[in-house]
C-alpha cells in the first residue's frame, strides 16, 4: 500500500512537470507564476520567470525579478547564485548596502567554492565597491583571485571586470590592484581586467 502511494506521489509530479513543459516553452506562455506551488514544477516555473523578468526592462520587471528571487530562495534557501543575484537586485533597486551585504554573505555562506557564483559575487562586490566594508571587499577579491588561479574565467570575464572598473576612481583601482597583487594575480591578467 506505501509502496501504491509513493508511486501516485511520483506520477502526479511527472505529470505536473511534462505539463509544464509542454505548456510553458519559448513559444507557449509567459504566465509561469500560475505554476509556482505546483508540486514538482515550482523550481523550474520560478526559474523560467527570473529569465522572463531578467530580459524585461524598467522598474516593474526589476522589482518582480526581485519578488521571484525571494521567492526562490524561500524554496531553495541554499542556492548561493540565488543569493548572489538578491544582491545585486538589493544593491540596484532599493540602494540597501545592508541588504545586499547579507544576500553576499550567505553566498559565500552557501556556495563558497562554486567558481561561476564566486565570479558572480566577486562582480556584484566591484559594482558597489565604495559602499562595502573591508571584510566584503576582501572577499571579494579573493573570489575573483580564486576564479583566475583555477582558470576559470576567461576574455569575456576579464572584459566584465573592465568594464565594471571603467566607472571607478584611480584611487578604487590602486586598491583593488594591490589586493589583487596581494592574491598573486598577475600583471598581465590585471592589464587584462584594466588595471
Amino acid at each position: 500500500m506505501v509502496l501504491i502511494g509513493l508511486c501516485a506521489v511520483a506520477i502526479t509530479g511527472g505529470s505536473n512537470l511534462l505539463r509544464f513543459v509542454t505548456l510553458v516553452s519559448p513559444l507557449g506562455s509567459e504566465n509561469y507564476r500560475e505554476w509556482v506551488g505546483v508540486p514538482g514544477v515550482t523550481t523550474a516555473a520560478l526559474h523560467a520567470a527570473l529569465r522572463a523578468t531578467a530580459a524585461a526592462r524598467g522598474a516593474k520587471p526589476l522589482h518582480e525579478h526581485i519578488e521571484l528571487l525571494t521567492e526562490l530562495l524561500t524554496v531553495q534557501p541554499l542556492s548561493a547564485s540565488a543569493w548572489a543575484s538578491r544582491a545585486g537586485q538589493e544593491f540596484a533597486i532599493t540602494g540597501s548596502a545592508k541588504e545586499a551585504l547579507t544576500a553576499l554573505t550567505m553566498s559565500a555562506i552557501t556556495g563558497p567554492n562554486e567558481g561561476a557564483v564566486m565570479w558572480q559575487r566577486g562582480i556584484v562586490a566591484l559594482l558597489e565597491w565604495e559602499a562595502l566594508p573591508p571584510a566584503a571587499r576582501q572577499r571579494a577579491i579573493a573570489d575573483l583571485s580564486r576564479v583566475i588561479a583555477m582558470g576559470a574565467t576567461d576574455d569575456n570575464g576579464l572584459n566584465e571586470v573592465r568594464t565594471v572598473l571603467a566607472a571607478k576612481s584611480p584611487a578604487v583601482h590602486m586598491q583593488i590592484k594591490s589586493m589583487l597583487i596581494d592574491e598573486r594575480v598577475t600583471t598581465s591578467t590585471m592589464t587584462r581586467m584594466g588595471l
